[in-house]
């Protein structure tokens, strides 16, 4: 298969007038703002060689984000759109908004989704309403991130009521029906644990015909201090999504005399059937941090992760429903050595998931003008085990004092095995056609990552970054085909980020501009 090579070339530039607290190791005169989704590790953003958008827990405070565009559009460069479904949303960091797997969901760190499983709604399985900060790192991502992190990844943050003693409760009242109501809470149970839990619910009758939504979002943590160079940080999150789905609103005449219509959905509304999206999302996690020594410290995160996904595909004319569902279990290692001059940092990923979908024809489909009849049944129900493995390595190396040499390298090894529950081929008289169970590909892929920075003096910096990125094809493109494509494959997609950036940071601004 041959693929068209895309060129774009961009300018970015970032002003912002956050507050923040000084680190004790800056001058007075310097805002200290801290990233951790580079390396995973605490960094002030003026040191790290890529363009990172951070938005903190006060800046969170005061949009009091209901929806993921309101906690990801005021960084900039980035634009998140709800979709018709309210809690559905499309993304749009350094390329058109699309649907498409190119940004990498993560919580605290964590993907929220398996790469061959990509949900262009994946901020709904974050606690977005709740996050205690959030971090955009733009372009592809650096070695510690694999496939999907083409465009940028996205890394909500969750609170740490643990962290600190006291109960807060907080409601929230507008229109259109909308109100939200959460509890926080953290207490010490013992000199070296700590306990401390976040949850909230939230209803909206929606501002538009059919956009009613409800969700609901919890976060447990339990962090303990075993001694003193061991801890574990324990986090169940969960969240719930029950949201009424419209449509778009075509042409201007429409958009002036009717703007709060349900679209151009009427004649699904009209079928009787449920018109919603439900995302459904539970993940456990345990992290236990081992100081080796002064200038070794191990990271190991274990987690348990369950997605569910259910739509009525409106912009299919015979509305099938969707039902695809997720068990993942994973293990993140990492290994970072500071030698002072020199940092290694070395890890692997590992992702088991076993999921299934199911896509059901609820009625007879018979088309009044062109297209195919749908019978009612099941269209694809179909069983996909899926293995990513990878390892990685990244190095950085200070030249002198100004001077700093970063490289990385990623390898990737990713494979489905596919079992079809249903007869094999064309699906009655429809278009719809459902490939054999010898369909199992493996895709592997090297990532090279480097980059160059300077610093001029310590308010100000800049960079030249090259990074490599990719994506694996998604498993419904794989095996929910249609009659005229029953032989089609993919390779991955890969894309080459060479970015030149300026950075400054004082007392009252930091600035960023970014070259790609």
């Amino acid at each position: 298969m041959q693929f068209k090579t895309t060129q774009l070339i961009s300018i970015a530039a970032t002003l912002a007038f956050p507050v923040f607290t000084f680190a004790e190791t800056e001058s007075p005169d310097q805002l200290s703002t801290i990233s951790v989704t580079s390396t995973r590790d605490e960094e002030q953003t003026l040191e790290v060689p890529a363009s990172v958008g951070v938005k903190n827990t006060e800046e969170i405070a005061l949009d009091s984000p209901n929806y993921q565009k309101e906690l990801f559009n005021s960084i900039s460069g980035v634009r998140v759109t709800q979709t018709g479904s309210t809690l559905g949303h499309m993304t749009s960091i350094r390329m058109p908004l699309n649907t498409g797997p190119y940004y990498l969901f993560l919580q605290d760190g964590i993907p929220v989704q398996s790469s061959g499983f990509f949900n262009h709604n994946g901020l709904a399985y974050t606690n977005f309403s709740s996050a205690g900060s959030a971090e955009v790192l733009k372009g592809a991502g650096t070695a510690l991130y694999g496939s999907d992190a083409i465009a940028a990844t996205i890394n909500v943050i969750s609170n740490d009521p643990s962290m600190k003693e006291g109960h807060t409760v907080k409601a929230d009242v507008g229109s259109d029906g909308f109100y939200k109501l959460g509890l926080s809470s953290g207490f010490k149970s013992s000199e070296q644990s700590s306990l401390g839990f976040e949850v909230s619910h939230s209803e909206s009758d929606g501002w538009r015909e059919h956009t009613a939504t409800e969700r609901n979002e919890i976060n447990l943590t339990h962090f303990y201090t075993m001694d003193d160079n061991n801890t574990l940080k324990t986090i169940f999150s969960a969240n719930t999504s029950d949201a009424e789905m419209s449509g778009s609103i075509i042409g201007l005449d429409a958009l002036e005399n009717d703007p709060t219509s349900a679209g151009d959905i009427q004649s699904a509304l009209d079928s009787g059937l449920e018109i919603k999206r439900e995302f459904d999302f539970a993940r456990l996690s345990t992290e236990w941090t081992h100081e080796l020594n002064d200038d070794t410290q191990l990271s190991t995160i274990a987690y348990l992760r369950s997605n569910r996904n259910q739509y009525t595909a409106t912009w299919q004319r015979n509305l099938p429903h969707n039902d695809s569902k997720q068990q993942t279990a994973g293990l993140m290692f990492k290994a970072d050595i500071d030698k002072g001059d020199t940092r290694w940092i070395a890890g692997t990923d590992l992702e088991i998931t076993q999921s299934n979908l199911q896509y059901t024809q609820l009625f007879d489909y018979v088309p009044t003008s062109f297209g195919s009849s749908v019978a009612a049944g099941d269209i694809y129900d179909y069983d996909v085990d899926y293995l990513a493995l990878a390892p990685y390595v990244r190095a950085e190396h200070d030249i002198n004092d100004k001077l700093q040499l970063a490289a990385g390298l990623r390898y990737d090894s990713n494979a489905y095995e596919y079992t079809n529950n249903l007869a094999d081929g064309q699906y009655a008289s429809s278009t719809y056609s459902r490939p054999s169970s010898d369909n199992d590909p493996s895709f592997n892929h090297l990532s090279p990552k480097l980059s160059l920075s300077y610093r001029i003096d310590n308010k100000q910096n800049t960079y030249i970054r090259y990074a490599n990125g990719f994506r694996i094809p998604q498993a419904t493109r794989l095996y929910s085909l249609s009659t005229d494509n029953i032989d089609f494959s993919l390779d991955p997609e890969t894309t080459d980020t060479i970015e030149l950036g300026y950075k400054l940071a004082t007392q009252h601004a930091q600035f960023e501009a970014a070259f790609y």
